[in-house]
């Protein structure tokens, strides 16, 4: 079965989405490179440690998902010989990591003295790597979803240009749920399909069932009077079929009081 609307909306989402974050993060990278650039060097002291109570997603060693993080809080000293007093945000689990009396090198913005950071390139540029590589991933499974949207119109015109064309003969409407990607992006209820039977010249006797791409709403209305749809079949590999749902009429298409479809 071809699902070209899920297809397009799920590579234009995760397209769309993976290049906002590529923004975000080229332009947090940019103002990280020019923070770590412009950044004065100070030593740091640690002068008290804050315990923050927190929730950990993992217990710890004593089996304790409740846990604490420990804080440094420093002083230093910029250039111009001002004191500092910062609270961290280095924290860990580790209550021994960080003692009153260690010592360590930070950087700190000289307009902006509280903007502190260890002087670790990972520290600086941590969050705007991570944006971008989730932006790099984004737009390139957008960029698959598209690509895959392209190979299908490809592939289902070449069923219809040297496929098997059969006569499905309508069943009815088969209601399936909809998979969870497919709710997020088209948001809640249930998928409609259009359910077909053929039989091919070489076995008759053989009934195989096809079913339409899904619609969002049920088109049982639409199926009114309509008895068959041409599937479009591959010779060789049965599986790979498409019904095409082009002679059905719009939905808002006018009736007359026996269902018949009025000219418009």
């Amino acid at each position: 079965m071809f699902h070209p609307v899920e297809i397009k909306a799920r590579g234009f989402v995760f397209f769309l989405l993976g290049t906002i974050l590529l923004g975000v993060g080229a332009d947090s990278y940019s103002k990280a490179d020019k923070y770590y650039d412009t950044a004065e060097t100070a030593l740091a002291v640690v002068t008290g440690i804050d315990v923050e109570e927190g929730f950990c997603l993992r217990a710890d060693k004593q089996g304790n998902e409740a846990c604490e993080r420990y804080n440094p809080q420093v002083q230093f000293l910029t250039r111009d010989s001002r004191i500092i007093n910062f609270s961290s945000h280095w924290g860990t689990r580790e209550r021994t990591k960080y003692k009153v009396g260690d010592q360590f090198e930070v950087l700190y913005a000289p307009d902006n003295p509280q903007d502190v950071r260890l002087e670790v390139p990972l520290a600086i540029y941590r969050y705007p790597l991570v944006l971008v590589l989730l932006g790099s991933l984004g737009s390139l499974t957008g960029t698959y979803f598209l690509a895959q949207l392209a190979l299908r119109r490809r592939e289902i015109q070449g069923l219809i240009e040297s496929g098997e064309q059969l006569v499905g003969r309508v069943i009815g409407v088969k209601v399936q749920n909809r998979p969870i990607l497919a709710t997020l992006l088209r948001g809640f209820g249930d998928d409609y399909l259009i359910e077909v039977e053929v039989s091919r010249e070489q076995l008759p006797d053989v009934k195989l069932r096809c079913f339409s791409q899904p619609f969002s709403r049920n088109p049982t209305e639409r199926l009114h009077g309509l008895e068959a749809l041409p599937v479009y079949m591959d010779p060789l590999f049965p599986e790979r079929y498409y019904v095409d749902i082009s002679e059905l009429p719009p939905a808002h298409a006018l009736r007359d009081k026996q269902g018949r479809i009025l000219p418009s």
